[in-house]
């Protein structure tokens, strides 16, 4: 990941004008692998690698505040955390719905893998609930908990810590993913794509 956190609109500005491209593809425009792998994986990890590291830096930024915010300051860090995660909802979006189409054009393990794995790495599986949420709602949802009193920093602070863990895991497993991508894509012409529904 990058360690240089560009401007967040114009991240997010590219990488949905991204997605909106590959959503919107027709079928036929992607006639084999290199050309899939040239049109959709390519781009989409290049641009994701800025998307990640501002997701990241949410949390980092939220690490501070808490350790550096007093009680009665915190309402001000979890109204910052909230604007935050609110201006990364439409990428989040953008990610299900790519990830989505990706399924439904590609009869392809290795590459609705790849697209699983972006997908996957803004969200972690509750348990309890037997339902995903994204990492920033839970952070947020935890944040306002520590203001009104109701958890201690320290737990929150735990799960700051897992969560960032988990998150350079699933970008890890991406970028595995995507080597294994490219090679597969670029050694080799043919790809599946699912049949068209019948008129």
């Amino acid at each position: 990941m990058h360690n240089q956190m560009e401007p967040i609109s114009l991240v997010f500005e590219s990488f949905i004008n991204l997605a909106d491209g590959i959503i919107n593809l027709e079928k036929t425009k992607l006639q084999n692998k290199q050309q899939a792998f040239k049109e959709i994986i390519e781009p989409l990890f290049i641009e994701l690698q800025p998307v990640v590291d501002n997701y990241v830096n949410l949390f980092k930024k939220a690490k501070q505040s808490i350790a550096e915010s007093s009680q009665k300051d915190l309402s001000v860090a979890v109204r910052e955390i909230r604007e935050a995660r609110e201006s990364m909802i439409l990428n989040r979006i953008k990610v299900r719905e790519l990830a989505n189409r990706i399924q439904e054009v590609y009869n392809d393990k290795k590459i609705i893998d790849f697209a699983l794995k972006v997908q996957e790495f803004f969200y972690r599986t509750i348990v309890q609930k037997q339902t995903k949420m994204s990492y920033a709602k839970e952070l947020v949802d935890l944040f306002e908990y520590v203001a009104k009193n109701d958890m201690d920093k320290s737990d929150l602070i735990e799960f700051m810590n897992d969560a960032l863990k988990n998150m350079e895991n699933s970008w890890v497993a991406i970028a595995q993913s995507y080597a294994l991508v490219r090679i597969y894509c670029l050694s080799s012409p043919q790809l599946t794509h699912k049949p068209k529904d019948p008129q």
